[in-house]
């Protein structure tokens, strides 16, 4: 209503006059990120496919806020398992089905990886873990934007407790450069060498784009052996991931053809223990690796699972693949 002040002014009216931010600036920055949103238009899997981090899934949700989504649209959420017993492997493998061919917006529904044991069980029996995911933009970053709980229209939540309906309530920020993937890919792109000495190929190397969560690092290397055979490296990157061994590295020599190919396979179908979600799919972990250059940089060119044939990946069917990732040198 306004009235007099101390300093014999008087003090306008006003029904809005200021505003408290809440100090973590979640809230601030999710109401921001929500209004700028631009979904895209077209989307192909490829375009989906990548690692990201959850930016506003509460603390304690997860052990690590690092995600990924993977060929034939799976959602493992592997930094996920364990808590409250969600697992990745119980009733299925978590996977986007779009709304149509071509789509950038898509379902998914983890209401089949709570066991009995959780306390979200009764919850996510009423479908409290179904979403609505949409691939887009929002102040120039690449985001998955994700509607509330029961699939945007809340409901019973944990303590009596009711979720609010939302259509915009979390945001998954894309956090490597998949979207160079197929430039990169491109005739015009990849320069294959023609003659490799062993001592080009050794270097340490940043994967672009292995998903977070099966590295917790995108360290990588090619060194030489006792016996100067060259190893494909993953350990103190790969190290501490679900039945990983570390230390076998003797196992992921890099076998080619000649001495000075620039073309050779691996195959990690042994670094991984019985208890690892991958070991069932181990088969696939062979790969054909070329060593050349893009934009006058070295790197090194990956096929895709199964030698770049594809085949049945932790249940999904993953496509063939002549190009899927590279290694950049550091």
């Amino acid at each position: 209503m306004g009235g007099p002040w101390f300093d014999g002014s008087s003090v306008s009216p006003s029904s809005c006059h200021d505003f408290w931010r809440a100090t973590d600036d979640s809230a601030f920055q999710l109401n921001s990120m929500c209004q700028n949103f631009v979904a895209d238009q077209t989307c192909t899997d490829a375009n989906w496919v990548g690692a990201f981090e959850d930016l506003f899934s509460p603390s304690g949700t997860c052990n690590t806020p690092a995600r990924e989504i993977n060929a034939g649209l799976t959602m493992p959420v592997y930094s996920c398992e364990g808590v409250e017993s969600y697992s990745a492997s119980t009733g299925g493998m978590p996977t986007i089905t779009v709304s149509s061919p071509g789509s950038c917006v898509g379902t998914i529904s983890f209401d089949f990886n709570y066991p009995s044991t959780s306390r979200y069980y009764s919850l996510a029996q009423n479908g409290a873990f179904t979403f609505t995911v949409t691939l887009g933009m929002t102040d120039g970053m690449k985001v998955v934007q994700w509607n509330g709980l029961y699939n945007g229209a809340g409901g019973a939540w944990l303590g009596g407790d009711d979720a609010p309906a939302s259509s915009c309530n979390n945001f998954w920020m894309a956090t490597t450069p998949w979207f160079e993937l197929p430039q990169m890919c491109k005739a015009s792109g990849f320069q294959p060498s023609t003659s490799c000495t062993a001592e080009q190929w050794v270097s340490s190397y940043e994967d672009l784009s292995t998903p977070v969560s099966s590295c917790p690092s995108s360290e990588r290397s090619i060194n030489l052996n006792a016996s100067d055979a060259l190893l494909v490296n993953l350990d103190g990157s790969c190290t501490g991931q679900p039945g990983y061994l570390a230390g076998v590295a003797d196992v992921s020599l890099l076998k080619r053809s000649t001495s000075d190919a620039c073309t050779g396979t691996v195959s990690f179908a042994n670094v991984y223990l019985p208890t690892s979600p991958y070991y069932a799919s181990r088969g696939l972990l062979e790969f054909t690796l070329t060593l050349g250059t893009y934009a006058g940089q070295q790197v090194i060119k990956w096929n895709g699972l199964g030698n770049g044939a594809g085949g049945n990946w932790l249940g999904v069917q993953v496509p063939a693949s002549s190009c899927d990732n590279f290694w950049i040198l550091e």
